[in-house]
């Protein structure tokens, strides 16, 4: 069979190109490293590839999520820790003062650090992290536990008409539920009218008492200590004193919800990360649980009694008992929940290094088989070269003649 130079042209061309394919691709393995670098390459190959990156993408996820989660717990025990010493401070003092009466000025110490028991705890249980309240449950834009604006979370319902409270020696405030009405009258005070006649929530109460007091007294004198109103110029902070209202001058409402915050550690696994409010504060959530903040103010009330009453600081040490009791569940709930963190992560630790093991046994190179294979191509491809140069540099009859 006749063979024309033509078909012998390009047959060496074609073989010259196969030859220079498969050199380029053993020099990206050997540059690369990898012995998938397109779908190509290995269709079958590149689809488990694509799995396992997937898997190692979620895994990463979950390890972000596990880590953010167990900052948060360890901050969140941090502050359970200081709780209990503080509401452990507390019952020390109930106790101290349970067995016999002590002098007033002592008793009036006593109530004071009390107070200041009853600040911290509050600055705690509003404690924001990373923007958001912690104790809120869903509501994490809402400071959970209201200060009560300064005066009263009492509802407009909860008041009877001309109901009011003294400050200091010179003040009386007073409430107008229906919008008109004379009022008290307290003599050697100046009264100064809450109209709560076009309000009903608590929250527009304390507002309304806030800028009343202010109004009449100046601007920032209404800011409130636990029961006390700061009377801003002097720095003094002289008694709130309940006389007939229907309210209390210092509860603390919890606002948030009961609502679980979650974090995805698994395809289908969550762990929640939170505590409420009513789980560590208000008890409203725990079987047998007490209510931290009303406890607090008992405490002192009954150190600051008049006549002062034993009996009375006596039976709240079962009550601030409690309270220990309930944040020391609180912390081990989020002892657990670290543990289970830390544990997953672990596992996805080892899980990610197997994922990686597997994927680097498809996708990447062997680099001494790389080079070998490389030199062999190009031992190959400048064979076809030399070959291709002795067919076509043949010399005819002519170039004798």
């Amino acid at each position: 069979m006749r063979v024309s130079n033509r078909q012998m042209v390009n047959l060496v061309k074609s073989d010259l190109f196969r030859n220079s394919a498969q050199l380029l691709k053993a020099e990206e393995r050997v540059a690369t490293r990898k012995l998938i670098n397109r779908p190509s390459d290995d269709p079958i190959g590149m689809g488990k590839v694509l799995d396992h990156r997937k898997t190692l993408s979620s895994i990463e996820q979950y390890k972000n999520n596990i880590t953010g989660a167990k900052s948060r717990t360890e901050f969140t025990d941090t502050l359970l820790e200081n709780l209990y010493d503080l509401l452990g401070q507390a019952k020390q003092v109930a106790a101290e003062h349970s067995g016999n009466e002590l002098d007033p000025e002592l008793r009036r110490g006593a109530a004071q650090q009390v107070a200041g028991i009853y600040d911290q705890v509050l600055a705690i249980a509003n404690t924001k992290y990373n923007g958001n309240y912690l104790f809120a449950g869903h509501e994490t834009d809402t400071q959970p536990f209201t200060e009560c604006a300064a005066i009263t979370c009492g509802e407009k319902a909860d008041l009877d008409s001309n109901d009011y409270f003294t400050i200091g020696s010179d003040y009386y405030v007073w409430y107008d539920k229906a919008g008109g009405d004379a009022g008290p009258t307290v003599p050697g005070r100046t009264g100064i009218e809450v109209d709560v006649s076009g309000i009903s929530s608590a929250a527009a109460v304390a507002s309304a008492t806030m800028t009343a007091i202010n109004g009449e007294i100046g601007a920032g004198y209404a800011t409130r200590t636990l029961d006390k109103v700061e009377m801003g110029t002097s720095g003094s902070y002289p008694e709130v004193v309940d006389v007939n209202t229907g309210f209390a001058t210092h509860d603390t409402k919890y606002v948030g919800d009961n609502g679980n915050t979650g974090i995805i550690v698994g395809e289908g696994a969550q762990v929640r990360i939170n505590l409420t409010g009513d789980e560590v504060f208000t008890g409203a959530a725990v079987a047998g649980g007490t209510h931290v903040f009303d406890d607090l103010k008992a405490l002192k009330d009954a150190l600051e009694a008049d006549p002062f009453v034993t009996s009375a600081v006596s039976s709240l040490t079962d009550n601030l008992e409690k309270g220990v009791n309930q944040v020391e569940s609180a912390a081990v709930e989020q002892s657990i929940t670290y543990k289970r963190l830390e544990t997953t992560e672990n596992h996805w630790d080892k899980f990610k290094n197997s994922v990686v093991d597997m994927l680097s046994k498809i996708e990447d190179a062997d680099l001494t088989t790389a080079i070998v294979e490389l030199q062999a191509q190009e031992t190959a491809y400048e064979a076809a070269l030399a070959t291709a140069a002795k067919m076509f540099n043949k010399k005819s009859l002519v170039d004798f003649l």
